[in-house]
């Protein structure tokens, strides 16, 4: 089971925006969200050859922080509860006025929809300190231990790749070149996307403020809704009322943690 706790206005915004938004690593709540020790090759390197080029070394961690950088500001994020059970805690810090989202990690992976699965990953969080100092190559998928308690599953979409893929947002991620064509309208370059994914590439996302709004046909990705555990009777008749105004057929239970008289 996943769970995505959403406060009032952004459960307004999920009805508004008809898809699930998805922001920047380095815009997350966790400052250190994608960030690494960039200094772990020549620190190895260092202890192997000593200090025999300051400067060379110095060159390459430039090199590697702006690297680390690049990748924050490319990769935006959905970030998902993977507990068996509700906690009070992640009601606390996310939902305490809202609802949650009951999904699984089979709807929201094979339900994404082409071509985002050309630029995408999904990742079941590890929390370790000394992981995360290191975690050159898949640095998102790591967090502090003091984080464990999130249990998170999240989508990572890469938007420079899907940029370089379809056109979409070239005006922010630039365009590359291949055979004097631009990559999206090179047949070497887009061969892994499907002929239905190249013609729907720019209508199963938008951007919106500074993300983007995938659009998951949320009547299927969404299991069930469930109310916050200090929600009332008045709080659940609201929340019926706004489905019926999205169009969404989802089933609507108050928190676990508490049950309210209907």
């Amino acid at each position: 089971m996943l769970i995505r706790y959403l406060s009032k206005e952004k459960f307004e915004w999920l009805l508004s925006d008809h898809g699930l938004y998805i922001g920047s690593a380095a815009g997350q709540s966790d400052p250190k969200e994608g960030l690494y020790d960039s200094s772990t090759i020549t620190k190895a390197l260092k202890h192997r050859m000593g200090d025999v080029n300051q400067d060379l070394f110095s060159r390459l961690d430039d090199l590697n922080e702006n690297l680390m950088q690049l990748n924050r500001k490319d990769n935006y994020l959905s970030s998902w509860f993977a507990g068996v059970t509700e906690t009070a805690e992640m009601w606390n810090e996310y939902g305490s006025d809202g609802v949650a989202l009951i999904s699984d990690e089979q709807l929201l992976i094979s339900l994404l929809p082409e071509p985002i699965t050309n630029a995408s990953s999904f990742y079941e969080i590890a929390y370790s300190d000394q992981k995360k100092s290191i975690a050159m190559n898949e640095p998102l998928k790591f967090k502090e231990e003091k984080y464990r308690h999130e249990k998170e599953f999240r989508l990572v979409v890469d938007m420079n790749r899907y940029s370089k893929l379809t056109g979409f947002d070239r005006e922010q991620f630039g365009t590359v070149y291949a055979d004097g064509k631009p990559s999206y309208e090179n047949d070497l370059f887009t061969c892994c996307m499907s002929e239905q994914g190249k013609r729907q590439s720019h209508r199963v996302i938008k951007t919106k403020g500074d993300g983007y709004v995938i659009a998951y046909d949320l009547n299927r990705i969404i299991k069930q809704i469930r109310l916050h555990p200090s929600a009332s009777k008045d709080d659940f008749l609201k929340v019926e009322e706004r489905l019926k105004q999205a169009q969404l057929d989802v089933t609507v239970q108050v928190s676990t943690l508490r049950t309210i008289e209907r």
